[in-house]
């Protein structure tokens, strides 16, 4: 990075870091039961043509203190694609994690491990394999009214490789809590 988009980078810093001071996702943590602190729901996406993608991933997550909220979450994906007569179901377990900077934005983290079958074994369910993946990135919360939480985040795959089930290290991801 050139020196002269050092400043704007370090001045965003200092905002963000200013601001983060009242970047909490709750207001009274500690005040709140078990119960309360509970959040349920998840992920889920559909794609339907030539590519079927059908995702479900219901979690449950735990708001930790004011500005940490974590979740873990069973992943199932059935996939088709005609042209390669490929069809398969992956499954799996995800782990997330969101730190929130200010009221509105968060730093993320999740860490998944999928059980798919790659695309070249054909479809008679051998050769499955596990892979693994470590997302980073952030993003944007939307208060949706009461405990509700709507959150949209863009990651990365720091352990993309030619392995992997995805076709690109970045992950858009969306997510909504009750």
């Amino acid at each position: 990075m050139k020196y002269g988009h050092m400043k704007y980078v370090l001045h965003l810093a200092i905002a963000l870091l200013s601001y983060s001071a009242s970047a909490q996702l709750v207001d009274n943590y500690r005040e709140m039961s078990l119960k309360d602190r509970l959040l349920f729901g998840g992920n889920f996406s559909a794609a339907f043509g030539n590519f079927t993608q059908v995702m479900v991933e219901p979690s449950v997550g735990f708001i930790a203190t004011d500005r940490y909220f974590t979740s873990l979450g069973i992943q199932y994906n059935y996939i088709q694609i005609r042209d390669w007569d490929y069809r398969s179901s992956w499954y799996g377990f995800r782990s997330g994690h969101q730190y929130w900077v200010t009221p509105s934005l968060f730093l993320a983290g999740d860490a998944e491990l999928l059980n798919w079958q790659p695309y070249a074994t054909g479809i008679d369910g051998s050769s499955r394999v596990w892979a693994e993946s470590l997302f980073l990135g952030g993003g944007v919360r939307i208060q949706s009214g009461g405990r509700s939480l709507f959150s949209v985040s863009l990651l990365y795959n720091v352990a993309y490789d030619s392995n992997s089930p995805y076709n690109s290290a970045w992950m858009p991801r969306i997510n909504l809590f009750f």
